[in-house]
């Protein structure tokens, strides 16, 4: 079995004990040696990442390895931290872009498995058969789809949710003038915390039926952004 050249009689003849320096001392002295022997941080982590030496791929594993228990928020999965601080530092166009080239295919497979868990959903699909008015009533409730959907396709959903309510002109510039005509007239407290679902219904047959609590302070979309519509492959649309 592979191992490393250097082992731990190498290090306890050249550092002795090394036990009662703190983590900051040894962190340093590990990128000193990095530097001073010329390393590139890419060939660093491409060693620790593809070795075969079984400590080497111990540790690689417990780095992308997912403990939900761990004690430090950051240390539940610390590929993602990394990942966050490694964002943090990409500031300009070129890398944000290279940035997005990379997580496009993953953001691909994710909204992919989300649409099979709609399309294979038994509770959407409709048989003919057993078509009633009722249970067409039932199927497109706008609350229950938003839920249903919400539980399927969460991915989709999120990033749709982030498209709808993402301020746009129009938004920024009536809604603070529309907060400050409220203020002036006073709250009214009798307004339900949701609308009549059989009432505002435009000529598309869209309705902001919803509770205004959780989407009118949205700089986005004028309507309800949870009733979205987005067509799928095939042509069909589905309400999120």
């Amino acid at each position: 079995m592979a191992s490393l050249q250097f082992d731990t009689n190498y290090w306890e003849g050249k550092l002795g004990d090394v036990s009662k320096h703190s983590l900051d001392t040894k962190l340093h002295l590990i990128l000193s040696l990095v530097i001073y022997l010329s390393v590139s941080v890419r060939q660093l982590l491409n060693f620790i990442f593809t070795s075969e030496i079984k400590a080497v791929k111990d540790r690689a594993s417990r780095f992308l390895g997912y403990t939900p228990t761990h004690t430090d928020p950051n240390g539940s999965f610390p590929a993602a931290y990394i990942f966050s601080l490694w964002l943090e530092r990409c500031k300009s166009p070129a890398q944000r872009e290279q940035i997005i080239q990379m997580i496009a295919p993953v953001a691909q497979a994710a909204v992919l498995e989300d649409s099979d868990r709609v399309i294979k959903d038994m509770s959407l699909q409709i048989r003919i058969k057993n078509l009633t008015i009722a249970g067409i009533r039932e199927l497109l409730d706008p609350s229950k789809l938003a839920a249903k959907y919400r539980a399927l396709a969460p991915f989709f959903f999120d990033m749709l949710h982030v498209f709808a309510t993402s301020p746009n002109d129009y938004r920024k510039f009536h809604i603070p003038k529309e907060e400050e005509e409220v203020e002036k007239e006073g709250t009214d407290n009798s307004t339900p915390d949701w609308n009549d679902p059989n009432e505002d219904y435009d000529e598309a047959g869209h309705s902001d039926a919803a509770p205004t609590s959780e989407w009118e302070g949205f700089a986005g979309f004028s309507r309800n952004p949870i009733f979205a519509e987005v067509g799928d492959k095939n042509g069909s649309s589905w309400a999120v």
